[in-house]
Protein backbone atom coordinates (compact mmCIF):
# COMPACT_ATOMS: atom_id res chain seq x y z
CA UNK A 1 0.00 0.00 0.00
CA UNK A 2 1.16 3.45 -0.67
CA UNK A 3 -0.27 6.35 1.13
CA UNK A 4 -0.53 10.10 -0.83
CA UNK A 5 0.22 12.28 1.98
CA UNK A 6 0.43 16.10 2.00
CA UNK A 7 1.46 18.54 5.01
CA UNK A 8 3.01 20.89 6.89
CA UNK A 9 7.13 19.42 7.12
CA UNK A 10 7.27 21.54 10.42
CA UNK A 11 4.76 19.52 11.82
CA UNK A 12 5.96 16.46 14.05
CA UNK A 13 3.11 15.01 16.26
CA UNK A 14 -1.06 15.73 15.71
CA UNK A 15 -3.18 14.35 13.38
CA UNK A 16 -1.44 17.38 10.44
CA UNK A 17 -4.43 16.82 7.75
CA UNK A 18 -4.63 12.57 7.70
CA UNK A 19 -8.16 12.84 7.34
CA UNK A 20 -7.35 14.41 3.87
CA UNK A 21 -4.70 11.80 2.64
CA UNK A 22 -4.94 9.29 -0.18
CA UNK A 23 -3.98 5.62 -0.84
CA UNK A 24 -3.08 3.45 -3.60
CA UNK A 25 -3.47 -0.13 -3.08
CA UNK A 26 -0.94 -1.26 -5.59
CA UNK A 27 2.63 0.32 -6.72
CA UNK A 28 1.36 3.23 -8.62
CA UNK A 29 4.64 3.60 -9.95
CA UNK A 30 4.67 1.09 -12.63
CA UNK A 31 1.14 1.83 -13.66
CA UNK A 32 2.12 5.01 -14.47
CA UNK A 33 2.86 6.93 -18.02
CA UNK A 34 5.95 8.81 -18.55
CA UNK A 35 5.53 12.72 -19.38
CA UNK A 36 7.37 12.24 -22.71
CA UNK A 37 5.01 9.24 -23.67
CA UNK A 38 1.75 10.69 -22.27
CA UNK A 39 0.55 12.07 -25.96
CA UNK A 40 1.09 8.74 -27.38
CA UNK A 41 0.12 6.55 -24.56
CA UNK A 42 -2.97 8.09 -22.93
CA UNK A 43 -3.88 11.06 -25.18
CA UNK A 44 -4.46 9.70 -28.31
CA UNK A 45 -5.85 6.59 -26.17
CA UNK A 46 -9.02 8.38 -25.21
CA UNK A 47 -7.96 9.39 -21.84
CA UNK A 48 -7.20 5.73 -20.71
CA UNK A 49 -3.44 4.55 -19.43
CA UNK A 50 -1.92 1.21 -20.99
CA UNK A 51 -2.56 -0.09 -17.50
CA UNK A 52 -6.23 0.80 -18.12
CA UNK A 53 -6.88 3.22 -15.41
CA UNK A 54 -8.48 6.80 -16.77
CA UNK A 55 -6.88 9.59 -16.92
CA UNK A 56 -8.63 13.13 -15.79
CA UNK A 57 -6.94 16.08 -17.08
CA UNK A 58 -7.92 18.57 -14.52
CA UNK A 59 -6.83 15.97 -11.66
CA UNK A 60 -3.37 14.02 -12.20
CA UNK A 61 -0.65 12.71 -10.11
CA UNK A 62 3.07 12.82 -10.64
CA UNK A 63 5.70 11.33 -8.82
CA UNK A 64 9.26 12.14 -8.23
CA UNK A 65 10.27 10.08 -11.54
CA UNK A 66 8.20 11.67 -13.74
CA UNK A 67 4.99 9.75 -14.42
CA UNK A 68 1.83 10.52 -14.31
CA UNK A 69 -0.10 7.90 -12.11
CA UNK A 70 -3.91 7.01 -11.49
CA UNK A 71 -5.37 9.20 -8.77
CA UNK A 72 -5.34 7.44 -5.10
CA UNK A 73 -9.01 6.18 -3.14
CA UNK A 74 -9.67 9.24 -0.23
CA UNK A 75 -10.18 9.11 2.25
CA UNK A 76 -7.31 6.97 3.66
CA UNK A 77 -9.37 4.73 6.05
CA UNK A 78 -8.46 5.44 9.64
CA UNK A 79 -5.53 3.74 10.98
CA UNK A 80 -2.28 2.92 12.14
CA UNK A 81 0.25 2.71 8.92
CA UNK A 82 4.00 1.48 9.63
CA UNK A 83 5.51 3.37 7.00
CA UNK A 84 9.42 2.28 5.63
CA UNK A 85 9.75 4.09 2.05
CA UNK A 86 12.00 1.27 2.01
CA UNK A 87 14.62 3.12 4.03
CA UNK A 88 16.53 2.37 7.03
CA UNK A 89 13.65 4.73 9.37
CA UNK A 90 10.18 4.00 9.80
CA UNK A 91 7.12 5.66 11.61
CA UNK A 92 3.76 4.65 12.45
CA UNK A 93 1.09 7.00 10.95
Amino acid sequence: QFIAALGDPNVSSGRAGAEQWGIWRTDPGPRGVFLNQFENSVTKRGGKAPAGWECDPNDFWIEEYGRVMEKPSFPCPAGRYLVTGGRQTTAVL
